[in-house]
């Protein structure tokens, strides 16, 4: 320090300000040759057939010093985001798991990866040939407090299930038994927090936010529920060593002589010999069942749903909307929070149209720009226009027959109009 004036100190410390890299002095015509992760699309030839398709290699690339030093500035700020996400994301679920309020509830979940059933001696056709079955896993581990523990208390469950399905009803479907259990453990049930990874197939997409009406229809006396979601590539968690206890379980199994070829083998065999993890069996039927009993009501797209980082649901202030935030907040209200970054309203009961009765109208739905394209637009001669305008105060909540044009003739179709939707039937 004694050696360095001041005014290259104050610099310096501008610059670190300012969020910039210091680089040493350095040629910048030198040519340095480095590893990078590329995707290239390549076209091969399958059955008779050329198709293209993605793959990623590593290549070696050679560039001047300088313009390595220009890649690595414009990358910085978008890993620098990504680590400040993961280190939020750890650290507030940390605190909660923590410091968990009376009658709360954490349930983090994820799958695991399908397990393929083995048996202790195989033959060469059973190895090779589709007679392999596979079950899906399914792992929680509930963090809850009650009204008379002082300290936070952890169960772990498992469902098995030989249904690979893992979209949202499916997880909807894997979660019923577990909130028959939660609701033994904690009598009044005022807040639930969700923890998961942030697949846009499993967890994080628009029928996933739909369906927090179901949840909180499962609990009448919650208050509050958040889904939380961690940063890409940081899921990990205590459900993985679940799913990994269970595969080693039945690994051990096979190599002692028995054999677990199918889905109620593997779910008799991990009851008996794991008594840390309580394994519930979620066969096929239960959830094509629940498919078809759910009314699932597929909300609108939100714009920006990789960024979001929790959503919050609140019963008093924002019954029928979901909130969005870049980041995790359990100090704010659900409704405010200083990493907003947008709402979306779901369906309201009172807004559903009344069911039709009669049989002789066909099942087809139309699309809402298979109708019209806006409440203002002009008529004009193309398909989705109307014949007639529609004004909004005069046909609220009725039943409206509207004629549009296709290419070849004059359609009618009969649907409900409200204020912020229609819905046609025909």
């Amino acid at each position: 320090m004694r050696n360095r004036s001041w005014r290259n100190v104050w610099k310096e410390y501008v610059q670190i300000a300012k969020k910039k890299i210091v680089f040493s002095n350095f040629a910048k015509e030198d040519t340095v040759t480095y590893e990078k992760w590329i995707i290239k699309k390549e076209v091969i030839v399958v059955e008779g057939k050329t198709k293209t398709c993605t793959k990623y290699k590593k290549d070696s690339l050679q560039c001047s010093l300088g313009d390595l030093v220009s890649e690595l500035e414009g990358i910085f700020p978008k890993f620098m985001s990504h680590v400040n996400n993961m280190c939020h994301q750890h650290r507030e679920m940390a605190k909660l798991k923590k410091k968990l309020p009376p009658n709360s509830i954490v349930i983090h979940m994820d799958f695991s990866e399908n397990y393929n059933c083995k048996v202790s001696q195989e033959i060469q056709a059973f190895h090779f040939g589709g007679s392999r079955e596979q079950v899906s896993i399914h792992t929680v581990m509930v963090y809850y407090r009650n009204e008379t523990s002082e300290l936070p208390m952890k169960k772990a469950y498992c469902t098995l299930s030989d249904s690979l399905r893992h979209d949202p009803v499916a997880i909807m479907a894997h979660l019923q038994p577990i909130f028959t259990e939660i609701k033994q453990l904690v009598l009044s049930i005022t807040s639930l927090h969700f923890l998961s990874d942030g697949p846009s197939t499993q967890y994080r997409n628009r029928k996933m936010f739909a369906l927090s009406t179901y949840i909180a229809s499962c609990f009448p006396v919650a208050e509050s529920i958040t889904w939380n979601y961690s940063e890409s590539g940081h899921g990990k968690g205590a459900p993985d060593g679940l799913g990994g206890t269970l595969k080693h379980t039945a690994e051990y199994l096979v190599a002692q002589g028995k054999d677990i070829s199918d889905f109620s083998t593997r779910v008799l065999e991990l009851t008996d010999h794991v008594k840390g993890i309580t394994v519930i069996s979620v066969p096929k039927e239960c959830i094509e069942q629940f498919s078809n009993t759910l009314d699932l009501r597929t909300p609108k797209p939100f714009k920006g749903t990789l960024r979001v980082h929790q959503v919050t649901w609140a019963r008093n202030e924002t019954n029928s909307r979901l909130h969005f935030r870049r980041l995790s907040c359990f100090r704010c209200r659900p409704s405010r929070s200083h990493y907003d970054i947008g709402y979306l309203d779901i369906s309201n009961d009172d807004e559903k149209p009344p069911e039709i009765t009669h049989s002789s109208l066909p099942q087809k739905r139309l699309k809402y720009s298979d109708v019209y394209s806006s409440y203002d637009s002009e008529c004009e001669e193309t398909k989705g226009t109307l014949l007639k305008k529609i004004h909004d105060d005069d046909l609220v909540n009725t039943f409206v027959v509207v004629e549009y044009k296709s290419k070849k003739s004059v359609r009618t179709t009969l649907g409900w109009f409200s204020r912020r939707k229609w819905v046609a039937f025909v």
